[in-house]
């Protein structure tokens, strides 16, 4: 089931040690057999459910955070960990500034007021724009 607290109350969840927390949404899992809890609730109702779980599949993994955290910061260090475990390389990117794979092609996007130099391979094809990337500013590429 899913639940959202009051604008003015705050929830923690627990993950790795360390507390975040959470108030706009928040998913209650009920893993089953063969399925890792990487996040619990720690307070409130919900203390000691499952916030956030992974579990293998096929070659792969399949990871569900089920909770939104107050600063995003809770979700970006446990996609992280998800991420180095699988031996994928991180690209550190600026808040606000994207990279993804859409259809064949690579999008870079730069939502900041800053010029990032994103990191294209050499021998990439760039069909629009530049790197570095000005502000409010797109570039694509063939993967």
């Amino acid at each position: 089931f899913f639940d959202m607290l009051p604008a003015d109350v705050t929830g923690k969840v627990k993950s790795g040690g360390l507390e975040y927390g959470w108030s706009c949404w928040s998913e209650i899992l009920k893993p089953q057999s063969g399925t890792e809890v990487l996040a619990t609730y720690s307070d409130q109702y919900y203390a000691g459910k499952a916030a956030a779980t992974t579990r293998k599949l096929g070659k792969g993994t399949v990871t569900f955070i089920g909770v939104v955290s107050k600063d995003g910061r809770f979700e970006h260090e446990l996609v992280r960990k998800v991420y180095q475990k699988a031996g994928v390389e991180i690209e550190d990117l600026p808040k606000g500034v994207y990279v993804e794979w859409r259809d064949g092609f690579m999008v870079g996007v730069n939502y900041t007021d800053n010029i990032v130099d994103l990191k294209i391979p050499a021998g990439k094809k760039i069909l629009v724009g530049e790197s570095p990337l000005k502000p409010t500013q797109a570039v694509i590429w063939k993967d």
